[in-house]
């Protein structure tokens, strides 16, 4: 439920879970009011920060529900499993996107424009959890091995294209002779 900040009560925040801003285009902090200190509502964020904040000086405030009473949908469900197994989600899925990649090269060579654009469109999408992971990581160690997992995946996805395409299945013949 949206409020008006300059209207606001502070006392009445103490206790509930509030999502701010202090410009409309920036992200907004959620978490729960925990306290009132010497004028400013004290707000504890999911990772156990606390954020002093006066209402009147918030671009906007909504008070939401306990994160812990939320239904977790499919997509962050999804999302809490990859990023609790980064290795192993970075195996996989390197392997379909080198796949992916090695059969994107395939269909611009022999002229497909309608798969080139298909698989053109989505590889970057693919792309976007691994990126955010590496970007994400500060310790050297970690990213060297995602970058070892995801090598040995590309040698895998690069195979089985090559194999698939020995083996017959998707060869086309070029559409300009």
């Amino acid at each position: 439920m949206r409020v008006d900040p300059k209207a606001v009560d502070p006392n009445t925040l103490v206790g509930k879970w509030v999502s701010i801003r202090w410009h409309a285009e920036e992200t907004p902090i959620k978490g729960k009011v925990c306290r009132l200190e010497r004028g400013y509502c004290v707000l504890e964020d999911m990772n156990q920060h606390t954020v002093p904040f006066r209402a009147p000086s918030l671009h906007s405030i909504e008070i939401t529900e306990d994160p812990s009473q939320e239904r977790p949908t499919f997509m962050k469900k999804c999302w809490g499993w990859m990023n609790k197994n980064k290795l192993k989600t970075l195996f996989v899925s390197g392997v379909v996107i080198d796949f992916w990649a090695n059969w994107y090269g395939y269909a611009i060579v022999h002229d497909w424009i309608a798969l080139q654009a298909i698989l053109g469109f989505f590889l970057p999408i693919l792309n976007f959890p691994f990126i955010h992971w590496f970007i994400d990581e500060t310790d050297i160690k970690e990213r060297f091995k995602m970058t070892l997992v995801t090598a040995f995946s590309m040698v895998l996805g690069s195979t089985f294209m090559l194999l698939m395409i020995r083996a017959g299945v998707g060869v086309g013949t070029d559409f300009i002779p």
